[in-house]
């Protein structure tokens, strides 16, 4: 084990960034079918938890969760949840096409705070695949994914933990693995 990985996760008001934590971290959920929301409105909170990468190795991964709105034009990431962040985290719901918008947002207001040796690493997940999602939805996630670059795509809902860990151990899997090349040669040449 390293250093503490640092995820960034971001999404619109409602989506599920809590929810998804809690019930990766603690195995906190509860299937209620009351109108009022399990936990509250989130600003800001830090989570800790150990991740196994796929190489075996138990990371210690700390989360921030930037509480979102439903306003594209109130999206601000302080600057200082982007520098030195290994990942980004992006969470929209897909029964809520304004909630992969705001992610669009996000991402802009995301590159405009990096620092220019920063390299952006995202993953994007689509909360609550267990409802009815809209295949326009589905589609535009798609095409989000392939023109913003995105690491990978995971369909999850909080009822299925299984769903969580296997995209959280994706992305501490390729944050922790070490590049297969060096840049530079270790051969030294003989000038002529």
């Amino acid at each position: 084990m390293g250093k503490t990985l640092k995820l960034v996760v971001c999404g619109s008001k409602g989506c599920g960034k809590t929810s998804i934590l809690e019930q990766l971290i603690y195995c906190n959920y509860s299937n209620s079918t009351s109108s009022k929301p399990q936990f509250p409105h989130t600003i800001e909170d830090t989570y800790v938890a150990h991740i196994e990468s796929e190489r075996g190795v138990k990371e210690k991964v700390r989360f921030y969760e930037i509480g979102g709105s439903s306003d594209i034009k109130s999206v601000s990431i302080p600057k200082h949840f982007v520098v030195g962040a290994d990942a980004f985290v992006l969470v929209y719901d897909t029964t809520d096409l304004g909630s992969l918008s705001y992610l669009d947002a996000v991402k802009r207001e995301i590159e405009k705070n990096k620092d220019r040796k920063d390299v952006l690493l995202f993953l994007l997940l689509g909360n609550k695949k267990d409802l009815d999602a809209s295949s326009r939805t589905s589609e535009l996630a798609a095409k989000f994914v392939n023109k913003e670059r995105i690491f990978r795509h995971f369909s999850v809902t909080v009822q299925d933990r299984q769903s969580l860990i296997d995209a959280f151990v994706a992305i501490t899997t390729k944050i922790t693995t070490p590049p297969s090349k060096s840049g530079f040669p270790f051969v030294k040449k003989d000038p002529k």
